[in-house]
């Protein structure tokens, strides 16, 4: 049994700028969910206990697996395996890893094939959207 987490944003990335114009990073909570149906949720932060308002469309879930950097994984993130690109999506009860490299055909791996044979998170779809172009 995995550990049940999730994480969300309370900034998104580029929400506000530096002094030099430059947008900020997006702030990331990780902990328990009260999901929401409108724009935003509550994430329950372990430590500290907190409770903390998040972006709804920003929420993911672990999946319960580490790439072999040993970086949790969650729905999302953007995983590179061969100079491939995929991202990992929820979809039929479990998560998948959907190819997204650009002039490639389609195709969907389960989660754990990408992990056994060695891919790496370079980001995830909030963060990281240039990575997907």
């Amino acid at each position: 049994m995995h550990q049940l987490l999730f994480r969300g944003q309370t900034r998104k990335k580029g929400q506000k700028v530096n002094l030099k114009g430059e947008p900020l990073d997006g702030i990331w909570v990780y902990g328990g969910i009260f999901q929401s149906t409108g724009c935003f949720s509550v994430l329950y932060t372990y430590d500290p206990i907190e409770k903390r308002t998040v972006y709804s469309d920003t929420v993911g879930q672990y999946t319960g697996f580490e790439d072999k950097n040993s970086i949790k994984i969650f729905e999302n993130d953007i995983m590179m395996l061969d100079h491939c690109i995929y991202v990992i999506e929820w979809h039929d009860g479990g998560f998948w890893a959907v190819l997204k490299t650009p002039n490639s055909s389609s195709e969907i791996l389960p989660l754990q094939n990408l992990v056994t044979k060695g891919a790496v998170v370079i980001g995830n779809i909030h963060d990281n959207p240039e990575l997907l172009k």
